[in-house]
């Protein structure tokens, strides 16, 4: 048996022709091979889940871009935008009622706050209502001295037959008498220093103070006995803290009628007005205290009540 180890041995012999027969062969593919890439024909179709839509905005110059616009909704996606439209409407409808009710709250208590401040004016009001919604009938003496010149307590004796004394009882210092309203009121007058001096200021603060004993006359104006206009201005409501028993003397004097009759008393003298208009003006209408050509009664007030928006002007003349 020949050695292994030579070269001329029948295991070389063999070894060398397997050798040569697998260098012959093709060499076996290592690598996966890549897959034919398919046609322009039959292009594969993108997954339905990826499918968007692109459009080509055409009003902007600058961007030429394809742009995604929107992608598929799916049926989870419109049920949540109806959800989140359903939401956004109950919360602007919440919203709109929170609001009302916030502004129905603070009117309530402005309005609260303007009666409280104010409740002895608004129950003269209301009280004037009442009696005249009821037709309630009281006794109001005032409306008896003004349909009367002669004193009824007087009365001559049949047997000595003494004739009836022309005697009125006439109230001390100076008053207004509006008998409809109940009302008979002292009249104050203010110093015309200030007013020559157009001291205004000082002017009003003397006014302010000369209305807490009653009604004032308007410095600038004349007296009763002369021609021209005779202007007497009152509260119609004032600060509840203030002193004073007329803060609200003027308080149903937009209830006074065209007819009704209002009587000044001025120095020991008796007169006599009847209400002609009533109307309401600006605080910067201040002609209403000028010369009107006539002779007249004006009465100015503050109004509505609790506020000094506009002025209540009421005007009579001589009967």
């Amino acid at each position: 048996m020949s050695s292994i180890f030579n070269q001329n041995s029948d295991f070389h012999k063999h070894f060398k022709s397997n050798k040569l027969e697998k260098s012959d062969a093709p060499p076996k593919k290592t690598s996966k091979t890549p897959e034919p890439k398919p046609s322009k024909k039959q292009e594969a179709p993108a997954p339905a889940q990826s499918q968007e839509s692109y459009i080509l905005d055409l009003r902007n110059p600058k961007n030429h871009k394809n742009k995604k616009t929107s992608k598929l909704k799916t049926p989870n996606q419109t049920e949540k935008s109806s959800h989140s439209d359903l939401l956004s409407k109950i919360n602007a409808k919440a919203s709109w009622k929170t609001h009302l009710w916030t502004l129905s709250k603070a009117s309530l208590i402005f309005l609260v706050t303007i009666i409280a401040l104010n409740f002895d004016a608004f129950y003269q009001i209301w009280e004037f209502r009442v009696q005249q919604f009821l037709n309630l009938e009281t006794e109001n003496p005032l409306e008896e001295l003004a349909s009367q010149n002669l004193n009824p307590s007087i009365v001559s004796a049949p047997t000595l037959k003494i004739p009836p004394l022309d005697i009125e009882i006439i109230p001390p210092g100076n008053r207004i008498i509006l008998p409809r309203l109940g009302k008979n009121v002292p009249i104050v007058g203010v110093a015309e220093e200030k007013l020559l001096l157009r001291d205004w200021t000082g002017l009003e603060n003397d006014i302010q103070g000369a209305l807490r004993n009653g009604v004032v006359h308007y410095p600038g104006t004349p007296q009763p006995n002369q021609s021209g206009n005779f202007v007497l201005t009152g509260h119609s409501s004032y600060f509840p803290w203030d002193p004073g028993r007329f803060k609200d003397v003027f308080a149903v004097l937009h209830n006074v009628v065209v007819g009704d009759e209002i009587l000044v008393y001025h120095d020991m003298q008796k007169y006599r007005y009847k209400v002609e208009e009533s109307f309401t003006i600006t605080p910067d209408q201040i002609s209403v205290l000028g010369d009107s050509g006539d002779n007249r009664l004006t009465l100015i007030t503050c109004t509505p009540i609790g506020t000094n928006l506009k002025r209540l002007i009421v005007v009579a003349k001589p009967v």
